[in-house]
C-alpha cells in the first residue's frame, strides 16, 4: 500500500488540493492560494503524525516542524524548499496585513500568481499525487474538469437550510423566473420525497441538490443508490440516477447520467433494445425521447418510441455512441445526452405530488435500467434489494 494511502486525514486534503488547482486554474488566484495556505500547514501535520513526531506549541510551528522533518530525513525533506514555501505562504497569503491589496498592479500580479503557483503545485503533488500524475501541470486541467472540483466542494458546504414555508408544495409559474428561490423548493422536495416516495425505496437517497448561483442556468435534484465512495458525495455525476431538473423555461423528470459516467450510457444504450426496455414503454404512452445540449438545454422532445430496435431508433443509437467513444477517447465530460426517457413539463405550476408520481415511473425504469447491468451485463453495482413489482 502507498503511504498516502494509509493516511485517512489526507481523503479531505486531497479533494481540497484539486479545489486549490482547479481554482488556480479557473483564474480565482486569490482562492486557491487560501486553500494552498491551509493545506501546507496541513500537509506539514499529516508528515509529522506519520513519523510520530511531536508538534510544537511554542513560537513557529511551521519553522520547528521543518526543522524536524529534515532531520528526520533530509532527503524527503528539504528544508530549504519546504522553508521557501513557508515564506511564500505567510508573505503572500497568511501574516501579510496587504495579503493580495497589490493584486490590481501588473508587476504585483505576476510575482503573488508565481508565488501562489508554487505553493498550490506543491501541496497539490503531495497530497493528491494520482491527481498530479494526471494533468502534471496546472495549465493541462481542462476547465470543464476544474470547475467540476470546484463546484464539488462548493457543494458541500453550501446552506441547505430550507426557508420557505412547510406549506409550499406546490412550484408556482414565477418561481421558474428565480432559480435561486427554485432551489429552496428544491431542498423542501427533496425533504418531501425522502418522507413520502423514497421510503417505499429503502436503497435510494437524494443526493446533494446543485449549487446556484446568478450563472446558473438549472437546478439539479438526483436520486440514485447509495453506495460506499470516499466522500459519499456527488454520485450523480459519476453514475446514472432518477433525476429532476429545473430550467427558467421548463422542469424535466427524467433517467440520467453525470458527466464522467461513459459505462453507463454505453450500458443504457443496449438497454433500450431490450425486451425489459419495451417493457417499460409499453406500459407508459406519457414517455418522451429527450435530447440535451450543455447539461439542461433541452434541444428534441418527441414521444418515445415503443420499440428501439426499428431502423431509425438504431441509427440514432448508433450516432449517439459513436458521440461518446469521441467523448470518451478525448477524456472530456459530458455535456449532452441523446435517448433520454423521461417527461419535460412546461413553465407552469406543479406539486410536489404530481412531480414525485412522474419521478416514481423513473424510478422503475432505474430499476430495470440497473437490473439489467448487474443481471446480464455483470456490471458492479450496489443494487443488493429489488422493490416488488419491478
Amino acid at each position: 500500500m502507498e503511504r498516502h494511502e494509509q493516511m485517512p486525514d489526507r481523503a479531505w486534503a486531497k479533494k481540497i488540493a484539486f479545489y486549490a488547482a482547479s481554482q488556480f486554474r479557473l483564474g480565482n488566484v486569490i482562492d486557491a492560494g487560501f486553500a494552498a495556505a491551509v493545506l501546507f500547514e496541513k500537509y506539514i501535520e499529516i508528515e509529522l503524525k506519520l513519523h510520530g513526531l511531536q508538534k510544537t506549541v511554542n513560537g513557529d510551528f511551521l519553522l520547528d516542524a521543518i526543522y524536524q522533518l529534515s532531520e528526520f530525513d533530509s532527503s524527503q525533506y528539504n528544508s530549504t524548499l519546504l522553508n521557501s514555501l513557508r515564506k511564500v505562504r505567510n508573505r503572500s497569503v497568511i501574516h501579510n496585513d496587504e495579503a493580495f491589496e497589490h493584486y490590481y498592479d501588473p508587476a504585483a500580479r505576476v510575482s503573488i500568481r508565481s508565488d501562489v503557483r508554487q505553493l498550490v503545485c506543491f501541496v497539490w503533488k503531495q497530497l493528491d499525487p494520482a491527481g498530479f500524475a494526471r494533468y502534471r501541470e496546472i495549465d493541462a486541467i481542462p476547465h470543464i474538469h476544474a470547475d467540476y472540483a470546484v463546484m464539488g466542494v462548493r457543494e458541500f458546504f453550501e446552506d441547505n437550510r430550507v426557508t420557505i414555508s412547510a406549506n409550499q408544495t406546490v412550484i408556482q409559474h414565477e418561481d421558474f423566473g428565480d432559480l435561486i428561490h427554485m432551489r429552496k423548493h428544491f431542498l423542501q422536495l427533496g425533504d418531501y420525497l425522502q418522507k413520502t416516495l423514497l421510503k417505499k425505496y429503502q436503497n435510494l437517497e437524494v443526493d446533494l441538490i446543485s449549487h446556484v448561483d446568478t450563472s446558473s442556468g438549472y437546478v439539479w435534484l438526483a436520486v440514485n443508490h447509495r453506495r460506499p465512495s470516499a466522500d459519499h458525495l456527488r454520485d450523480r455525476i459519476r453514475h446514472s440516477s432518477a433525476s429532476i431538473f429545473a430550467t427558467p423555461l421548463d422542469l424535466r423528470i427524467s433517467i440520467d447520467f453525470g458527466g464522467e459516467d461513459y459505462l453507463g450510457r454505453e450500458d443504457y444504450y443496449r438497454f433500450l433494445t431490450t425486451d425489459a426496455a419495451r417493457e417499460v414503454l409499453a406500459g407508459d404512452s406519457d414517455f418522451s425521447i429527450i435530447d440535451l445540449q450543455w447539461y439542461s438545454f433541452v434541444t428534441r422532445c418527441e414521444q418515445a418510441p415503443v420499440d428501439f430496435s426499428l431502423q431509425q431508433s438504431i441509427d440514432q443509437l448508433s450516432e449517439a455512441l459513436e458521440m461518446l467513444v469521441r467523448y470518451k477517447s478525448e477524456g472530456r465530460i459530458v455535456t449532452w445526452d441523446k435517448l433520454l426517457l423521461g417527461y419535460v413539463l412546461p413553465r407552469e405550476s406543479v406539486s410536489y405530488a404530481d412531480i414525485a408520481e412522474r419521478l416514481e415511473r423513473i424510478i422503475h425504469l432505474y430499476y430495470r435500467f440497473e437490473i439489467y447491468r448487474r443481471d446480464v451485463l455483470n456490471r458492479k453495482n450496489y443494487l443488493n434489494w429489488v422493490p416488488e413489482g419491478i
